[in-house]
């Protein structure tokens, strides 16, 4: 919970019994761990019934090992997944800026309603009002 500087103390219960714990962390952070210490030595005991202290202890110990196995096994493939990803994008985004094969087509300019023009010289002040009102036309 630290690199070995001195720290905080903090005052924790596990498993019924009170410790004065120093750390170079914030208090919350402190209280937190040992809460999931002491919740996972109740799930230990209450699972295994009358069990020796240290006993309980350790397959705690190895329950939160457990956990942090299986979570980093979990981010190593979430982590692959995105590489690979990654590496797709970055393909399909290199063959499109060099137009190559499997690049999106150019996009083309937007459609005008019918009845409208673009304004231009010879363009009028009718020319620019609203569109036809054909209602095959007005969702266009």
């Amino acid at each position: 919970m630290g690199d070995g500087r001195d720290g905080q103390s903090v005052r924790v219960t596990i498993g019924g019994e009170e410790y004065l714990l120093r750390a170079n962390v914030e208090a919350d952070y402190t209280l937190r761990c040992a809460r999931l210490v002491d919740e996972r030595l109740r799930e230990v005991r209450a699972r295994a019934g009358a069990l020796e202290s240290h006993k309980a202890a350790i397959l705690a110990a190895l329950s939160l090992a457990d956990d942090l196995f299986r979570l980093e096994e979990e981010l190593k493939g979430e982590r692959e997944a995105a590489r690979r990803r990654l590496a797709e994008l970055t393909s399909a985004l290199e063959r499109a800026l060099e137009g190559g094969e499997g690049s999106p087509r150019q996009a083309s300019p937007p459609r005008r309603p019918p009845g409208r023009r673009e304004a231009g010289p010879e363009a009028t002040d009718g020319d620019l009002g609203p569109p036809e009102t054909d209602p095959q036309t007005r969702l266009l």
